[in-house]
């Protein structure tokens, strides 16, 4: 699609492309995520930009300078109310310079409403945000969304990791069967989606006689830390580069770790799990990966549960996501919403 300006007003318009400008990258490139929690940098996203599926990219003009960025990913959902077209909110940014102006709320709200105006209800706006960044709930809530889930982050490491010889790569012949297992495996979470599964052809197994009993999507991933919160941040920020071991879990100017999302495990075979993970990372030359699951979800309390997860989850400061929701239907009313349900999270939307 062409650039449609979307907002004006006085020095400032709203455009909306389906291209990331590469203005909008260096921004995204230069945000620093992240306020009273961990501070950091993501890398990488002038590759990721361009494997994001129907993205509507809404940048922030002033003087021909992009101060903001908003970008909305379509996919179909399924939700609570049913099975609806979702529009997924990521890269929130606004210039470090232009913050506390009301920019951030404006994008959201425009783009919120180019959806209203060009797509038919029903439909859903989610996001994720951190509980410690107080200015994106606000935003959000303010826009009419609400939290129907808590995510909690959790670190998987080994320190030197050793290959399973039951591991490999899923075949592509194999991805839609995959996908179907899946469907299965996850019958009961809501906001599922699977369009990211095998991206960059990172789906990993075990198998046992042919058999796969276990699987994970595993994503490399590169962030660049500013500080960390508590002692424990202290800690991995400034003493952890001092001892070579510990500087390969945990080197804050260039933080590699695998993004995990997708996990299957054939019923009966849990203990196939640990394996699966230290494979991944060993695959990589990794030495941590990191999940985003719902407080609810039985696989956050089987990892935690485990006390096997390594020596980095020790060192995490407990970091809370809500999941930001707003539904917009023909009648305007909100369905209720399953509690008991737990949220499927995909790697790809977070890093």
């Amino acid at each position: 699609m062409e650039a449609e300006v979307v907002f004006a007003a006085k020095d400032i318009f709203i455009v909306v492309e389906s291209a990331a400008d590469e203005s909008a990258v260096a921004l995204l490139k230069r945000t620093v995520y992240g306020t009273k929690g961990p501070r950091y940098q993501h890398t990488g996203q002038e590759i990721k930009v361009g494997h994001l599926r129907n993205p509507l990219f809404f940048r922030l003009i002033r003087e021909n300078q992009t101060i903001g960025f908003y970008c909305l990913t379509e996919r179909e959902v399924d939700t609570p109310a049913g099975r609806m077209k979702g529009f997924y909110g990521r890269y929130l940014a606004v210039d470090e310079g232009e913050k506390g102006k009301g920019y951030g709320r404006l994008l959201k709200a425009e783009a919120a409403k180019f959806v209203e105006r060009h797509v038919s209800p029903p439909l859903v706006l989610f996001s994720y945000i951190e509980e410690s960044n107080i200015r994106s709930l606000r935003i959000s809530e303010t826009e009419g969304f609400s939290s129907i889930a808590t995510l909690e982050t959790t670190l998987f490491s080994r320190l030197s990791p050793e290959l399973d010889n039951r591991f490999g790569r899923l075949d592509a012949s194999e991805h839609e069967p995959m996908r179907r297992q899946l469907e299965r495996f996850y019958e009961e979470y809501t906001f599922k989606t699977f369009e990211n599964i095998s991206y960059g052809g990172n789906y990993f197994v075990l198998r046992e006689a042919g058999v796969i009993i276990a699987g994970v999507q595993a994503n490399p991933v590169s962030w660049r830390f500013v500080s960390m919160p508590g002692v424990g941040g202290w800690v991995m920020m400034h003493l952890f580069q001092l001892v070579p071991g510990l500087k390969k879990l945990f080197n804050p100017a260039c933080y590699q770790f695998l993004a995990l999302e997708g996990l299957f495990l054939k019923p009966g075979r849990e203990e196939a799990l640990f394996p699966l993970l230290e494979s991944a990372l060993a695959h990589f030359g990794f030495s941590s990966a990191m999940f985003q699951l719902d407080t609810k979800d039985h696989l956050l309390h089987l990892l935690k549960s485990s006390g096997r997860l390594g020596f980095m989850n020790q060192f995490k400061k407990s970091v809370t996501t809500h999941v930001m929701v707003k539904f917009l239907t023909a009648r305007g009313e909100q369905p209720n919403l399953l509690a008991e349900q737990p949220v499927y999270v995909s790697s790809f939307d977070f890093t």
